[in-house]
């Protein structure tokens, strides 16, 4: 699966917005859910075309991947599963997927 390159804008639209002063800053909440690395994966890419940083996308992309996948497996049960999302009764999430 070859990586989506980030979208990146004409020179004369990239003039037009302004640039925020650093440091910026974003936070995105995830639960240990097979799902939890693509979307951190996206949402740092996202960031780094907002702030201007698209020729370091691969490298923030890797790093925030490996990152997540860590605390996913660290947060995940003694027993090597990560919760998913159908739950049970009490509305808990219940444990599924193996960690490979």
């Amino acid at each position: 699966m070859s990586p989506v390159p980030a979208p990146t804008l004409p020179s004369y639209q990239r003039a037009a917005i302004p640039r925020t002063p650093w440091p910026v800053s974003s936070t995105l909440e995830l639960g240990a859910l097979p799902t939890a690395v693509p979307c951190a994966r996206l949402h740092a890419k996202q960031l780094a075309w907002e702030w201007g940083l698209t020729s370091m996308t691969e490298t923030i992309e890797l790093l925030v991947s490996e990152l997540t996948t860590n605390a996913v497996h660290a947060m995940a049960g003694r027993d090597g599963a990560i919760a998913h999302e159908s739950g049970s009764k009490s509305g808990m999430p219940t444990r599924g997927y193996p960690l490979l």
